[in-house]
């Protein structure tokens, strides 16, 4: 699976969360644009992320883990259809994750070039 725009490289800048909306904002360098994503659904942060913050990996799966899962169900909403993204930041440290985790059943996502 693949997002309509690839996130690697990217610094994320921003993430706005009301009530179930979801909002990132990225900056690509190399093509010198904006990326916005929404989404409905939830996120869950690593408590050491911090912005901005450069992505270094991202998995797009249709495999929910077990946080993401265990959430939805909380929710009375049906993990099974919904797909989860990973965002793994900045350089890695052996000591600690740098990870944002994103479910949503759809997602919206437009660039904009500066």
């Amino acid at each position: 699976m693949e997002l309509k725009y690839g996130l690697e490289g990217c610094e994320l800048s921003e993430i706005t969360k009301i009530g179930g909306t979801v909002k990132l904002r990225f900056f690509d360098p190399g093509k010198q644009r904006k990326i916005f994503m929404s989404f409905e659904g939830v996120i869950f942060e690593t408590p050491s992320v911090f912005l901005p913050n450069r992505v270094s990996r991202m998995e797009y799966s249709s495999i929910l883990g077990f946080k993401a899962m265990s959430q939805l169900q909380h929710m009375n909403r049906n993990p099974h259809s919904y797909k989860q993204l990973l965002l793994v930041l900045g350089p890695h440290h052996a000591e600690y994750k740098n990870e944002i985790i994103c479910a949503f059943q759809d997602y919206q996502m437009r660039a904009q070039t500066i």
